[in-house]
């Protein structure tokens, strides 16, 4: 594994703040049609989210299934801030921040997404949380010179191909899930060798998605206070699952 430390260029390519929450029934959506004064200059005008539910149908009398989708109507809203380096869901189930490139750091986004979520909350005043999640999409670029790469050298639970089969690697989905009894939280790391374009270049995505699951107070700090766990346990999976060697790359 890697010593844990700031990245200055982390290859991270998306990182998402979920809160999954319960709005009450008589909630009107047109209230998440338009953003306070004070947010709204950095985003544009949103998108809709609309929302289906699919159904089949069998009988008898017919002569194979049929299947239809039932419109549930207007679910939430989209807005993509004017840098198009964020994206900004608000929907009758809950919230998300995703964080396009470039990443600065987990405060920067902590502190937006907490600015953000009490706007929500303020609007639609939540009866509780059932979740919230940070995930992290890496994409780690491994410099390849043409000889057989070595995924040891870079990652730490690496595919093992049996030695009586060729080594040669041409693509792997690796996934695991690992719980974090101290924090109370479970993760979902998802590791893949994506198409090679650059043949200098074995591009792999490292796919870190941690929750919290349970009753959890919308007002107040314990909403935060639990996603600095998240975060904690984040950065330990990630550089347990790279080397040193990876870690400097990102340097």
């Amino acid at each position: 594994m890697a010593k844990q430390r700031h990245l200055t260029k982390a290859p991270i390519a998306e990182a998402v703040v979920d809160i999954r929450a319960s709005l009450p029934q008589q909630f009107d959506m047109a209230e998440l049609r338009r953003l306070p004064d004070e947010v709204a200059g950095n985003f544009q005008s949103p998108e809709i989210m609309k929302g289906f539910v699919g159904s089949f149908e069998f009988g008898k009398e017919l002569e194979q299934p049929r299947s239809q989708a039932i419109d549930k109507g207007i679910v939430g809203y989209a807005y993509k801030s004017i840098d198009s380096t964020k994206v900004l869901q608000l929907r009758n189930n809950g919230f998300t921040l995703n964080k396009l490139k470039p990443y600065e750091d987990w405060s920067k986004l902590r502190d937006e997404a907490r600015q953000l979520w009490n706007m929500y909350r303020n609007k639609t005043h939540p009866e509780s949380i059932s979740r919230i999640a940070l995930r992290y999409i890496n994409h780690l670029n491994i410099p390849h010179s043409g000889d057989q790469l070595n995924f040891d050298e870079f990652l730490t639970a690496a595919p093992q191909v049996p030695h009586e089969l060729p080594q040669a690697v041409l693509s792997f989905l690796y996934r695991v899930v690992l719980p974090d009894p101290t924090a109370g939280a479970v993760a979902i790391i998802n590791q893949a060798l994506e198409s090679v374009v650059d043949p200098k270049v074995v591009p792999i995505i490292l796919d870190i998605d941690a929750f919290i699951q349970g009753n959890i107070e919308p007002d107040g700090d314990d909403i935060w206070s639990a996603f600095e766990k998240l975060h904690v346990f984040k950065n330990d999976v990630f550089f347990s699952y790279i080397t040193e060697k990876t870690a400097e790359l990102y340097e």
